[in-house]
């Protein structure tokens, strides 16, 4: 049975994609957008110059900025 695209299927449409498994689905989230803490249903966006997972400098020459579901180094 599909649940995509269904009124079975609760996924947030701005944050996730919806994919059929064998056995039900499951919501994914969009690249840059991790889980929101207690749901599998909605995302929202991984602040990569918080969690320094960005790759700006280290010295200081370079400054992180987060943008929805990227970043972005200015000098």
């Amino acid at each position: 049975e599909y649940f995509c695209n269904t009124p079975k299927d609760d996924c947030d449409k701005n944050t996730t994609v919806c994919r059929d498994l064998a056995v039900g689905y499951k919501c994914e989230c969009k690249k840059g957008l991790i889980y929101i803490p207690g749901t599998t249903k909605k995302c929202e966006d991984v602040n990569e110059c918080k969690l320094k997972t960005h790759n700006c400098s280290v010295d200081g020459s370079e400054q992180c900025h987060n943008t929805w579901t990227s970043f972005f180094c200015n000098c």
